[in-house]
């Protein structure tokens, strides 16, 4: 994976906006945090990565948002790299609604005021850059899909370049320019024809998302971005990826890797063995249980959550199910009553021992590498996200929309 960053490191340092940034006095690295789980926790493994190259990495974002990043790394300590520093940027105060599991609009609406929010950290992104600028030979800025206005400002410096860091999966990103082009039928030279109509982009993002994304056009110039990183590998996304980067208008001559799986594959085997989940599995068979857990931007229907309980009580699998809702842009400030999710009636009771429920963050790689842990229930999204590091068996539902990409 490090072959990617050698030729980089010897050109520039990679700044993201909100997660990174390196400075040895020749090269820097800076990374942008984003307020997605999903991107935070690939991010942090970004940095992890960079780092035991032995480069300083500053790590820039928000100040609640780079709080909960430390809180929940999983598979190593940021506290014992001496050579990562976290820089803690203000926001003002942003709405910060709760999560409504019953609503018929699945799309995560209550996160746009903290998106919206994210663009006040333009202003000491600007000014933090300049400075590192003026100290290191080489700059590189690392954003995701959010921080548009990141690569205009490295643009503004000689010594820095930036790098667009893109957390979906390569075949999510040329089935939705499959779309976008029309639809041909045999598949536009960017997909083959078995996938072509089984699923769809349509409904995925509702009018307030789209919103939010037309607010920041100004800053969409792809072109300031000098290449495309994506959490995936050639086994996984091989044909997909050589499509994307040989077509006439998505590949834009622009350099683009596949850097992923992200995840840390050597765990630390100290860490975590006195949580409950962790305690739990040590007690079990091999590739027995069923790990269920739906990520941190959805939250599911009580109506699903009583079909899931009962069909799961009936198959007699023994499982770890994470039940708890989406979180809030700001899970620090929640001043509202989150919902006490219910189960049927003295179920927690009927399923000891068989089941268990976890109502709070759970150490989610720890136990897809568990040797216990032979299955893995979760949304399409997270299934590079948390990868299973035995080969568990992934079964994934649909869209938060209800479609089947």
């Amino acid at each position: 994976m490090m072959d990617f960053f050698r030729p980089v490191l010897q050109i520039t340092t990679i700044t993201r906006p909100v997660d990174i940034c390196v400075s040895d006095g020749t090269l820097s690295i800076s990374c942008e945090l984003s307020i997605s789980e999903v991107n935070k926790l690939q991010i942090g493994s970004i940095v992890r990565l960079i780092s035991t190259r032995g480069f300083p990495v500053h790590y820039v974002g928000a100040a609640t948002h780079n709080r909960q990043t430390k809180s929940r790394i999983q598979g190593w300590d940021p506290s014992t790299i001496s050579n990562l520093k976290f820089h803690d940027f203000t926001v003002p105060p942003f709405l910060n609604h709760i999560p409504n599991p019953n609503s018929s609009d699945k799309f995560p609406t209550y996160l746009i005021p903290t998106f919206d929010a994210e663009r006040y950290l333009r202003e000491p992104l600007a000014a933090f850059l300049k400075t590192l600028s003026q100290n290191t030979r080489r700059i590189v800025v690392i954003r995701d899909s959010l921080m548009y206005f990141a690569a205009e400002e490295a643009s503004f410096h000689h010594n820095a370049e930036a790098y667009y860091f893109n957390s979906c999966s390569i075949f999510a990103n040329v089935y939705y320019f499959w779309e976008f082009i029309g639809k041909p039928a045999d598949g536009g030279n960017l997909i083959p024809s078995y996938p072509v109509g089984r699923g769809s982009w349509e409904g995925c993002f509702n009018d307030d998302f789209c919103e939010a994304v037309e607010r920041n056009r100004e800053y969409m110039n792809t072109k300031l971005s000098t290449g495309d990183l994506y959490n995936t590998c050639d086994p996984i996304e091989g044909e997909f990826m050589k499509n994307l980067t040989q077509h006439p208008i998505l590949g834009e001559n622009k350099n683009k890797w596949a850097i992923g799986p992200l995840n840390p594959m050597h765990l630390d085997s100290k860490m975590n063995q006195t949580n409950k989940c962790i305690k739990w599995l040590n007690i079990q068979s091999p590739n027995l249980v069923i790990y269920i857990s739906f990520g941190t931007m959805i939250s599911i229907s009580d109506e699903q959550i009583t079909e899931l309980a009962l069909r799961l009580e009936r198959s007699k699998q023994m499982f770890i199910w994470v039940l708890r809702d989406a979180d809030c842009g700001d899970i620090y400030a929640v001043k509202e009553e989150l919902r006490k999710i219910q189960l049927p009636d003295g179920y927690e009771d009927r399923v000891e021992g068989v089941g268990l429920i976890i109502r709070d963050w759970a150490p989610q790689l720890d136990i897809l590498a568990h040797s216990t842990t032979g299955g893995f229930m979760s949304l399409w999204l997270e299934l590079l996200h948390g990868e299973p590091q035995h080969g568990c068996t992934h079964c994934s539902l649909p869209h938060a929309d209800g479609s089947t990409l």
